[in-house]
């Protein structure tokens, strides 16, 4: 972690562009939420998380499922976070809530910061161009990525996880390289 944090903190000084932009993407299960918080702390940073930008069920057509990194609504992700990152105001924008299957009732507001942390899969997405000053990438061997997943989710979940969001992650990190454009992989 300290590796990490000087490499950071390196590239921070290299660079006189505010807010700095993190992002960390990576395999589901491989700490991309841990990462996120604990580099939030370290850094004194804004969070921002991707799964807040899940698609809605009107969204979720066979085409849109279809396309590399098409499960998250990244077109709402630009335009209402990364568009706005620079607002001395904040970032207002109504999260995707898992549990209720929509978007929530009450929106919230992540304030401004110098430095801003994009944590979740899709988080690289080419559609965000070439807006992060950093990318990290995390990875993780699948047997440790199915105990985790398991532990966070429970065992009935997994065969979702290994039949539809695993493969569609791999197609999504593939496709687009993602991997091998990250500056970091620790």
């Amino acid at each position: 972690m300290n590796n990490m944090l000087d490499f950071i903190k390196t590239k921070l000084n290299e660079t006189n562009k505010r807010p700095f932009l993190i992002s960390i993407d990576g395999m589901c299960g491989s700490g991309k939420t841990t990462l996120g918080n604990t580099l939030a702390k370290e850094l004194n940073a804004s969070l921002f998380h991707m799964d807040d930008f899940f698609l809605q069920p009107h969204q979720r057509t066979e085409a849109r499922l279809s396309e590399p990194g098409g499960n998250v609504d990244y077109e709402q992700f630009k335009e209402e976070v990364l568009d706005h990152v620079a607002d001395t105001n904040g970032v207002t924008y109504r999260p995707f809530s898992c549990h209720e299957w929509k978007l929530a009732d009450e929106a919230i507001t992540i304030p401004y910061n110098d430095i801003i942390i994009v944590e979740g899969s899709y988080s690289h997405h080419p559609y965000f161009e070439d807006i992060y000053n950093m990318k990290i990438f995390l990875e993780i061997s699948p047997d440790e990525q199915k105990k985790r997943i398991i532990a966070r989710d429970g065992k009935d979940i997994w065969p979702m996880f290994e039949e539809k969001w695993i493969p569609m992650e791999n197609r999504y990190f593939g496709e687009f390289k993602i991997k091998e454009k990250s500056d970091l992989i620790p």
